[in-house]
């Protein structure tokens, strides 16, 4: 099994038959295991392009302009290795992504395929022909939010003042937040129901939280 890091897009140039040529790869995957960039046929061909070649080059074409060709490191090699650099942006250039509809969907808060269809003639600048999904991902709100919970049995204690009960639990984001917060913690108390959030990058940052919640008590409400 691998892991996927991340997804994103690269610009990359290289030459053809002479000429310099810039192409732009989508849905590239980054995998920490892998030391040599891959590059799939398949997904060249699912894009319109088709293959032109023999056993000293293959070329990916599309509308016959050549836009990628890849040679063997020596005779005989059945690998071909496409001669290719990354592209430099500068300071001004802005950064390359897709709007599609993964995305949308996301960032809208997980909207039904009816609404992101019909968006863009509602909403004016909002991407138009988004390629919905056959099938929606299943995202784990989804599936923590239809798990059935077991109700908490009522409980006839309370506290008599204030610090003397408290209650905390520890609870994660389903997205990491601008500031890198991935979880928070919690402390409500018994008595007056007051509560105080404490957010965290990491869940180990909980037993800190804690010792600072009681020195916040002892200091601040003796």
């Amino acid at each position: 099994m691998i892991y996927v890091e991340g997804e994103g897009t690269v610009l990359l140039k290289h030459k053809v038959n002479g000429k310099t040529v810039k192409i732009c790869l989508e849905h590239v995957l980054h995998v920490l295991q892998i030391t040599t960039r891959l590059l799939l046929m398949g997904q060249f061909l699912l894009q319109g392009m088709y293959i032109s070649g023999d056993t000293l080059s293959i070329s990916l074409l599309h509308k016959s302009t050549n836009v990628i060709m890849c040679k063997p490191p020596y005779n005989g090699s059945t690998i071909f290795i496409l001669e290719a650099t990354p592209v430099q942006l500068d300071k001004s250039a802005l950064i390359i992504y897709k709007v599609d509809y993964k995305l949308m969907h996301k960032h809208l808060g997980h909207l039904s395929k009816d609404i992101l269809t019909n968006a863009s003639n509602c909403i004016k600048g909002f991407p138009k022909n988004l390629e919905v999904l056959s099938t929606s991902p299943v995202y784990p709100g989804y599936a923590q939010g239809k798990m059935p919970a077991s109700a908490y049995l009522p409980s006839e204690i309370r506290a008599t003042a204030p610090f003397k009960h408290i209650h905390s639990n520890l609870k994660s984001f389903p997205v990491v937040l601008y500031h890198k917060y991935k979880y928070f913690v919690n402390f409500i108390d018994d008595y007056i129901s007051y509560m105080w959030v404490v957010l965290l990058c990491k869940k180990l940052a909980a037993i800190t939280a804690l010792k600072q919640f009681m020195v916040l008590v002892k200091t601040q409400y003796d």
